[in-house]
């Protein structure tokens, strides 16, 4: 019979374990999972071997809440009457 931590799901690797099988810092494993053009290609190559050794995947909830675009709309008035904004405001 397997121990009880041998049935457990093994845990997804990070952002950090990449980086620490590769000798580089999370922000460099960012800027490689996201195509950035300022990484070495030695060290693009290091990195993308510890995300296969480790079968890392990116966490695709966070990437939306960082990504997530904001949809802003700017008002001008030039005399808004108070009955007119509040109804507009509603």
């Amino acid at each position: 019979m397997k121990p009880l931590l041998a049935l457990r799901p093994t845990k997804a690797a990070t952002i950090r374990d990449v980086a620490a099988v590769a000798g580089v810092s999370a922000m460099t494993v960012s800027r490689v999972v996201n195509k950035e053009a300022t990484v070495r290609e030695g060290t693009q190559d290091r990195v993308l071997a510890a995300i296969e050794q480790l079968n890392y995947s990116p966490n695709l909830a966070a990437r939306m809440l960082t990504g997530a675009q904001q949809i802003r709309i700017g008002l001008l008035f030039t005399n808004p009457s108070a009955n007119y904004l509040s109804e507009l405001l509603v």
